[in-house]
């Protein structure tokens, strides 16, 4: 596999082995580009060493689909052993895209060493600029406690449009392991989650779902939104069985900027998948906070974890109770609510039901299996 790197790059690589006073080995470089060079487009990739704001990274394209590799704030030791974060940074990638362990070996056996030279191509290096404004879009996603960027250089690949003309970056490269190394197989694990929203007094509204862990947990959050037909108009949280709590991108943006990054139990929902948290044996059973005006309290047990050898997009399973209408005053306000319903005479059943004139009208047109199910295909999560 072949890197094009910009001059600036190339130098940060030569500052850190002359300030370790120790040789990358995990890298061939050669300034003359007589180095063989991979014919195939799927095997090069084009890289420059940009900043967003006071952070330095890497940013990593490849030629042929647009997938993108983000590495932020490198040490001097972690441009020594670049190589080995690119193993890493790609076998999580191809995972993450549901790649068998199988298929990243077959992947990973298509090339030799990783080579170096410098970078010529305007084109291509414009087109790695472009991956660094779009990532810049994109910087909630950003894990300070990370060399390699996986969910932020995942966010930016979904939203790339793919150099094959596909959806986006992810589904090109899916795409050319398939032309360039042949079929690949898929190992998704998923998870059935019961997800209960606690009314006090009165019956839960359930929510079955099914899952693949290979999602963030903000990505929970979305398809929680979705089925609960919540308007995601406010801060949410996730509360795990470990004490971890694991705030959406937006509360842990703010948390940054006024420099309340909490304790060592509390992260970004975007920096982990399912699969990281969830298991039989830990995490089983977690809570989900929605609003914390309102304060909606939903409890999530996981019922069984299978895994699937076809992609598989996130599914309502069963449903029971009527979703409840968004700003109504937490489960006190809605027991009040369905109160004054039930009481044309009450004097404020006139203004309660044009207030909830535009809940009612989705209620009755989309609170069904087929329609949710429909409109979390349209998320593409």
């Amino acid at each position: 596999m072949h890197f094009f790197f910009t001059k600036k790059l190339m130098k940060a690589f030569k500052d850190a082995e002359k300030l370790m006073n120790e040789e990358n080995t995990t890298l061939m470089f050669n300034e003359t580009e007589d180095l063989i060079v991979p014919k195939e487009s799927f095997f090069r990739w084009h890289g420059n060493l940009v900043k967003f704001e006071e952070k330095e990274c890497i940013v990593l394209t490849n030629d042929a689909t647009g997938f993108t590799l983000i590495f932020l704030n490198p040490y001097e030791e972690d441009y020594i052993e670049f190589g080995d974060w690119l193993s890493e940074a790609l076998s999580r990638m191809m995972k993450r895209m549901g790649f068998s362990d199988e298929s990243v070996i077959d992947y990973f056996k298509a090339f030799g060493e990783y080579t170096v030279s410098r970078a010529s191509n305007q084109t291509l290096m414009g087109k790695n600029s472009a991956s660094s404004q779009l990532a810049g879009a994109y910087d909630t996603f950003i894990n300070t406690d990370e060399c390699f960027q996986d969910s932020w250089s995942f966010k930016v690949s979904e939203m790339k449009k793919g150099e094959d003309g596909s959806v986006n970056a992810v589904q090109a490269f899916i795409n050319q392991f398939k032309k360039s190394i042949g079929d690949y197989y898929i190992d998704v694990d998923m998870a059935e989650l019961e997800i209960r929203l606690k009314l006090q007094g009165m019956k839960d509204v359930v929510r079955i779902v099914q899952v693949p862990m290979n999602v963030t947990f903000d990505d929970l959050h979305t398809i929680i939104q979705t089925v609960f037909m919540w308007q995601d108009a406010h801060l949410h949280q996730f509360v795990l069985e470990d004490g971890y709590t694991l705030v959406g991108a937006e509360g842990y943006s703010q948390m940054q900027q006024f420099k309340r990054e909490g304790d060592d139990l509390t992260d970004s929902g975007n920096h982990y998948l399912l699969s990281d948290i969830i298991s039989y044996d830990e995490n089983k059973a977690f809570t989900y906070i929605y609003d914390f005006g309102d304060f909606w309290e939903h409890t999530i047990h996981v019922r069984k974890i299978w895994t699937e050898h076809q992609q598989m997009p996130p599914r309502l399973k069963m449903m029971l109770g009527d979703p409840v209408p968004e700003n109504v005053g937490g489960a006190g306000g809605y027991a009040y609510f369905l109160e004054v319903m039930k009481d044309p005479h009450h004097p404020e059943f006139s203004s309660l039901k044009a207030w909830a004139n535009e809940y009612e009208e989705s209620k009755h047109l989309t609170n069904t299996v087929e329609s949710i199910n429909n409109r979390l295909l349209s998320k593409r999560i």
